[in-house]
């Protein structure tokens, strides 16, 4: 399709109910997708909001939120990814006008990367001077000139410049797997356990369970590793190969095959296995490398970045 030039994508907005990314991913090069979320108070931690704001319901709240997002992007294809859209300001109507705090940019951009981000492009440019997207702060503002987001941004470009190539082979490291599927998601929409606001069933049960755990997780000091039916379960399309038996001195727990070695290898996916014990690192000058003056970092990142482990492409941002 491409000619042998360039990559095939698409921009996922993973927040939509209908959304089976997997699928949709399976032919596309690399996965892509939107990550917004509401900035200012909004991202401290610990963080007891609801996941989701506004009537939109596609704008996350919390630094556990916008890892989930972005461990969800890297489950697509069980590979780094591309942040195709993500705040440059302010996202949403009138009412929801939040401007970041100075350093939220840099933070969310590099917990995104240590993700498996390996893309950072901002919606948008020049912020609009009309339609339904006025409210959409851009990296310029309406005057056109640049200002604090624009200072930052670049900031963060030039900090990706000298570090990138760290990131360039890095995949995220993880202590905890959860499986997410969106059969259930789909299903739980129309049969779910929990009820709404003002109706009997909450069309949103399914995320809103797996919510609780991803934020556990985030809040236990861990990482998790989104799993795919389809990676795992030959019901769901995976090979069948079968399960290896688990090494001596290891807990039980679940065990997967990764295509993407020959001959396959078998990679632990529990809590507390060695791959838990991997020393958090960064350059110096990060905004994960010492304690920040704002409220986004979490705790389990300060002293270090979150941890990533040797297997993409450098990270640029847009």
């Amino acid at each position: 399709m491409t000619g042998g030039r360039g990559f095939v994508t698409t921009c996922i907005s993973y927040e939509q109910p209908g959304v089976e990314d997997v699928e949709l991913s399976r032919r596309l090069d690399v996965a892509s997708g939107n990550a917004y979320y509401e900035m200012q108070d909004a991202l401290e931690h610990p963080n007891l909001r609801s996941r989701s704001t506004g009537p939109m319901g596609w704008v996350v709240r919390g630094p556990w939120a916008v890892t989930q997002l972005a461990d969800l992007m890297y489950s697509s294809k069980d590979a780094p990814f591309l942040v195709t859209e993500t705040n440059a300001g302010s996202i949403g109507f009138s009412s929801m006008n939040e401007s970041p705090y100075d350093g939220q940019w840099r933070q969310a951009a590099w917990l995104l990367v240590a993700r498996g981000a390996r893309m950072i492009e901002y919606w948008h440019w020049n912020t609009l001077p009309f339609g339904a997207e006025t409210y959409w702060g851009g990296v310029l503002p309406h005057s056109g000139v640049p200002g604090r987001a624009y200072a930052e941004i670049a900031r963060l470009g030039r900090e990706l410049r000298t570090a990138g190539d760290a990131f360039a082979a890095a995949e995220p490291d993880y202590d905890i797997a959860v499986l997410y599927d969106s059969d259930s998601k789909f299903a739980l929409a129309t049969q779910g356990p929990l009820r709404g606001e003002s109706a009997l069933i909450d069309p949103d049960s399914y995320r809103a369970i797996v919510a609780a755990f991803s934020r556990g997780i985030f809040d236990a000091k861990r990482q998790q590793r989104i799993v795919r039916g389809q990676r795992i379960l030959p019901s769901r399309g995976a090979d069948g190969t079968p399960l290896p038996a688990r090494p001596p001195g290891w807990p039980r727990g679940w065990w997967r095959w990764t295509p993407r070695s020959s001959p396959p290898t078998a990679i632990p996916i529990w809590a507390d296995g060695p791959l838990s014990r991997r020393s958090p690192w960064g350059p110096a000058g990060s905004p994960w490398s010492a304690r920040s003056p704002t409220r986004t970092s979490p705790p389990h990142c300060r002293g270090g970045w979150p941890r990533t482990r040797p297997a993409g492409g450098r990270p640029t941002t847009r």
